[in-house]
């Protein structure tokens, strides 16, 4: 696998985290607001916001470590 492209999939998988922990808060705070909603819904999307989270943490990882790998690539160049 190419640096540039794990570097790429790290940012990408930030991005879905994020949209998704948006979407999960917007339907969090709707159920709340909406009185017809269930325990359920409320739950899918607490169970959604955390696996979001879990997709930004993991995605970060992969930056961070494609981040220290160039590192030592231009350290052994130099």
């Amino acid at each position: 696998m190419r640096i540039d492209s794990a570097f790429n999939n790290g940012l990408l998988g930030i991005q879905r985290g994020l949209g998704q922990t948006q979407k999960s808060a917007n339907e969090i705070s709707g159920a709340v607001a909406n009185k017809d909603s269930t325990v359920g819904d409320v739950t899918r999307a607490v169970v959604d916001l955390r696996q979001a989270e879990q997709q930004v943490q993991a995605s970060s990882e992969v930056v961070n470590t494609t981040n220290e790998l160039i590192g030592s690539l231009i350290d052994t160049k130099v």
